[in-house]
């Protein structure tokens, strides 16, 4: 309706590829957003969302044709094109690059940020300090960031988890060294109040990039 009105809304058509996109159609997204791209080359937004249909589709070239413009116009810290790159690089197998641009997922979606003030654990060893590893996406991302929690029970002298409430059965019998808390991102999370010894924090996206470019060396 609005595009009816204003057919040249650089918004409306931005939007507009943007919810083709999640409806899997990426051809008609990709059109939808080159046209806002043509009428408002400068719209960083707009390239950075064509940018990623193009990731999808495969074609890394010429995304990465719009995430370098983005970079080098808006500067590099602009926060969708590092997230972006992070995408590109991890589809492409490019895993140092790819999780090391990862971080960038924690300045895109406040509700993925947890209520916590411990201080950002950076990986080394805490003798006597327990360690939380808090949720913060799906039940899929859930299961995948998991495969790095032997690593972080490994340096640490106490280990608590936070997942989805369903994944407590499975994550309690898959690693019986931690102490696996259920939280639907809840803003006072009850069970916070019964464990006051946490000596640090992670977000749970972020042990990939901790443990896996490591293990990439050995």
């Amino acid at each position: 309706q609005v595009l009816r009105v204003e057919p040249h809304s650089v918004i409306a058509l931005r939007n507009k590829g943007l919810m083709l996109r999640e409806l899997g159609n990426l051809d008609a997204a990709q059109t939808a957003l080159r046209q806002a791209l043509a009428l408002h080359p400068d719209h960083h937004d707009t390239r950075c969302s064509l940018a990623m249909v193009l990731i999808e589709q495969g074609f890394f070239e010429e995304a990465e044709f719009h995430r370098d413009n983005v970079l080098a116009t808006a500067g590099p810290s602009h926060v969708e094109a590092r997230w972006h790159l992070s995408i590109a690089n991890l589809m492409q197998g490019r895993f140092m690059e790819g999780w090391s641009y990862y971080k960038s997922r924690l300045s895109r979606h406040d509700t993925w940020k947890r209520p916590y003030d411990h201080p950002e654990w950076d990986g080394r060893s805490i003798a006597g300090g327990t360690v939380l590893v808090y949720a913060e996406q799906g039940l899929g991302d859930d299961i995948l960031f998991a495969s790095c929690i032997p690593d972080a029970l490994l340096r640490t002298e106490r280990c608590v988890v936070e997942c989805d409430p369903r994944l407590c059965d499975l994550f309690r019998r898959s690693f019986p060294g931690a102490t696996i808390v259920g939280s639907k991102f809840d803003a006072d999370p009850v069970w916070l109040k019964d464990d006051s010894g946490i000596s640090a924090q992670i977000a749970s996206g972020s042990l990939p990039g901790m443990f896996q470019i490591g293990r990439a060396h050995v």
